[in-house]
């Protein structure tokens, strides 16, 4: 029989979630509590609840039938908490509304494990904490009651949002500097989890962490060049995108001091290694501009078209196949005359790309730059020379109309990173400095080098947990923004040395001749014998 653990809670009423979170965490060990131990209320005049050891193996449980008092302290312990998660949203449309998508995403039903006499565990817990902290747009217009949400105005949303989120439990997380879009460990590559996922967006989701993530005043003053949202720009890129961010679904910006909200208004996919979310605000007193943000290459064999975005990474022209499989759905979603507006409200985007993205939000940037207002390439390969040739003759020639702003287009790269040294010339490579263009290209030297493979690929600079850099000896001339004198030299890889030169003329020849014809045979052989036994081991976009 299970032993109590040492810690238990206790309160004259019945226990509330509060409760239920702090007994889990006073329970942990090691940081991190067991997720099968037992949750249980202990029946009395004060409602006390325990934490036990986790049941023996399931194959015995499978067999065995629990006690009379078991199932009484079961069902006891699953009433208290029906009534805590009751106490703390009282209001039915979205209370339900989370239990199914937990239900749905977890493959969680409580209803059923109560039936079954199935124990309330730590890990149970923990799924509905995070369902319960996601935010959706259809959970704000519950809460309007029938009034248009984007008649509200920042504050007033934030004050709704409040009274229905709870997100100070989550579970074992990483520092938010450290928390990556990609796998944290060998079973996360073969094995998909929206559970993990979900946490850690969650817990990235924290309003009193977005608001911090804003260039500090005294570095924007060094260097002006820099979005002051550059943080949350790089979180967005880097982590969000590779976490499959659902329509919908709200995710919080820092915005004049305070945290606004993004709708995730659409996800661009066909299956062909292109994935893009496009967000749009919902205030309407929001300074936020509608975004478009281009996914990166995916390590997990299991997130959703991960083989595809690693032959787009292989082909000649890096990204091509990809976008050109998805540019009718960009054509709908920004120049569609109705369609367009509803995304847009007819201002001009923010559009962001990381890695492949970037190389595909270039390829987005070369026919649509018209409907956006600033580029922002992200530690990415550069494109085919004609592509970016084509679009600095049409930077040459244009001619901005009264009160038009010039496109502004800014390049970031780490030191030490491999991913700017494919392909051949950056979009912005050829542009003439009287062009009506603001082109920075800025190059974070000293970030740390994070993986043998990938060096500092994946390196957030400026997030708070990052900003010792700043304050460091080494970090003279940290940020380092190229002069427009040298932009040619530095956006063409045929130009930027040797050893670079190399790096593309090898990439062409053992990656898209070679290498990218013995993956996809092996993709194509693997994926049919698993077809044949039932199988579908890779996730894919296309309908």
């Amino acid at each position: 029989m299970a032993a109590p653990a040492v810690k238990s809670s206790t309160s004259h009423q019945a226990p509330t979630l509060a409760q239920f979170y702090d007994i889990i965490r006073g329970n942990a060990r090691d940081g991190r509590p067991d997720p099968q131990s037992i949750l249980e209320v202990v029946e009395g005049h004060e409602a006390r609840v325990n934490v036990l050891e986790p049941e023996s193996h399931w194959l015995f449980n499978l067999f065995s039938t629990p006690s009379p008092d078991t199932i009484a302290a079961r069902r006891r312990t699953w009433e208290a908490f029906e009534r805590a998660i009751l106490q703390e949203n009282p209001h039915d449309q979205i209370r339900h509304a989370r239990l199914r998508r937990m239900e749905d995403r977890y493959l969680l039903n409580f209803e059923y494990l109560k039936q079954n006499n199935r124990p309330l565990t730590v890990e149970h817990v923990e799924k509905f904490a995070v369902a319960n902290a996601k935010l959706f747009i259809q959970d704000l217009r519950w809460l309007a009651e029938g009034q248009n949400v984007n008649v509200l105005t920042c504050g007033q949303i934030r004050d709704r949002l409040r009274a229905i989120q709870n997100i100070e439990f989550t579970g074992r997380c990483n520092s938010r500097h450290e928390t990556r879009g990609g796998p944290d460990s060998c079973s996360d590559i073969f094995w998909h989890d929206p559970f993990k996922l979900d946490r850690k967006r969650v817990h990235l989701s924290q309003p009193e962490d977005v608001e911090q993530l804003m260039v500090p005043t005294e570095i924007l003053r060094d260097h002006p060049y820099l979005p002051q949202d550059l943080p949350w720009i790089n979180r967005l890129a880097m982590v969000f995108t590779s976490m499959e961010m659902e329509i919908g679904e709200l995710i919080p910006a820092p915005s004049n001091g305070g945290v606004d909200y993004y709708e995730v208004y659409e996800e661009i996919a066909t299956g062909d290694g292109l994935v893009a979310y496009a967000l749009r605000s919902i205030a309407q007193d929001s300074t936020l501009l509608p975004i478009i943000v281009f996914r990166p290459s995916q390590m997990t064999l299991v997130a959703k078209d991960a083989v595809e975005t690693l032959f787009n990474d292989m082909e000649a022209n890096i990204g091509e196949s990809g976008y050109l499989a998805a540019r009718a759905l960009f054509e709908r979603l920004v120049g569609d005359p109705i369609h367009g507006p509803r995304f847009h409200n007819n201002q001009k985007i923010r559009l962001i790309g990381y890695s492949l993205g970037s190389s595909q939000a270039q390829r987005f940037l070369r026919e649509f730059w018209r409907h956006v207002d600033e580029a922002i390439l992200i530690n990415g390969p550069s494109i085919d020379r004609a592509t970016a040739q084509a679009f600095a003759d049409e930077m040459n020639h244009l001619n901005l109309g009264p009160g038009e702003d010039p496109l502004g287009i800014t390049i970031y790269r780490n030191a030490g990173d491999i991913a700017d040294r494919a392909g051949e010339t950056h979009l912005g490579w050829g542009i003439r400095p009287e062009a009506p263009v603001q082109i920075n290209l800025v190059e974070f030297r000293n970030a740390p080098s994070l993986s043998r493979l990938l060096g500092s690929h994946s390196y957030r600079p400026l997030e708070p947990g990052h900003l010792s850099a700043f304050q460091s000896e080494a970090a003279i001339g940290y940020p380092h923004c190229y002069p427009r004198a040298e932009l040619d030299q530095q956006l063409d890889n045929f130009q930027r040395g040797p050893e670079i030169e190399w790096y593309e003329r090898t990439r062409q020849f053992w990656g898209t001749q070679v290498l990218y014809n013995v993956v996809y045979g092996l993709y194509v052989f693997m994926r049919t014998i698993l077809r044949c036994f039932g199988i579908e081991l890779f996730r894919s976009s296309r309908q």
